[in-house]
């Protein structure tokens, strides 16, 4: 993981790209990690690290489960909650 600037505009570029979705009403678990990506940082979610695993819904139901390290998931929430504000700005 890098730093919170670095995290930030990882997960800005990966909104506005559409690689990421913004934060909403998802469904989020924890677990132990498993060694998968982080997909707001790509760097491995340890096994000694916790992982939060957040289930994108639609209006079709859930779509996609992706993997993010505890402090990525916070500040990716945090972009999400200022992003409406950026996109139109």
């Amino acid at each position: 993981m890098g730093n919170t600037g670095e995290i930030r505009r990882l997960i800005e570029a990966r909104i506005l790209s559409g690689q990421l979705p913004p934060a909403g009403t998802n469904e989020t678990f924890g677990r132990r990690g498993g060694g998968s990506a982080c997909a707001c940082c790509d760097f491995p979610i340890e096994r000694s690290q916790l992982e939060y695993d957040v289930e994108v819904i639609s209006e079709l139901g859930p779509q996609a489960t992706l993997a993010m390290h505890v402090y990525c998931y916070h500040v990716w929430h945090q972009v999400s909650l200022l992003w409406p504000a950026k996109a139109i700005s």
